[in-house]
């Protein structure tokens, strides 16, 4: 008996736990490109992304607050590498203009947050002999689905 806590929420009978794992998998990867790509109108695009990841959630009948805390487990990293790309304005003989902004830094953590976020939602959602047939079926090579099966078991 594992005892993962995502476990708990796969069994739920939500819209989102229906869905193919393969269109979950696609949807994720389309939302985290759109995140990583997307620079102009972060102000209003972080918030409307966190509205509807927040919409998505709750559909899915997985505690929002439980979603909100677990997705905090990466701003410690996300929150290294933004101080660090500030910090690196300041080190003697930086070009002061090549580095970031603190809006930048911010929209890092933010999109690094939403990401986890929708990553969270992923899994808890769909079970992990589906997730893992769904990648082998999109061809994600055999050595990562085995690494990812061990981690979960051990």
């Amino acid at each position: 008996m594992h005892l993962v806590l995502l476990d708990r929420w796969n069994n739920l009978s939500s819209p989102l736990h229906r869905l193919d794992p393969r269109s979950k998998i696609v949807g994720l990867v389309g939302l985290v490109l759109f995140l990583v790509i997307s620079s102009r109108g972060l102000p209003l695009k972080i918030p409307a992304l966190a509205v509807f990841l927040a919409a998505l959630i709750l559909l899915s009948g997985v505690p929002l607050a439980y979603c909100l805390q677990r997705a905090c487990l990466v701003l410690p990293f996300s929150l290294m590498a933004a101080a660090a790309a500030l910090a690196g304005n300041r080190l003697p003989g930086a070009d002061p203009s090549a580095g970031l902004s603190l809006p930048a830094a911010a929209a890092i953590v933010g999109k690094s947050y939403l990401s986890a976020l929708a990553i969270l939602l992923l899994v808890a959602t769909t079970r992990l002999s589906d997730l893992l047939r769904a990648l082998a079926f999109l061809r994600v090579p055999g050595a990562l689905l085995t690494i990812v099966q061990f981690l979960y078991r051990y």
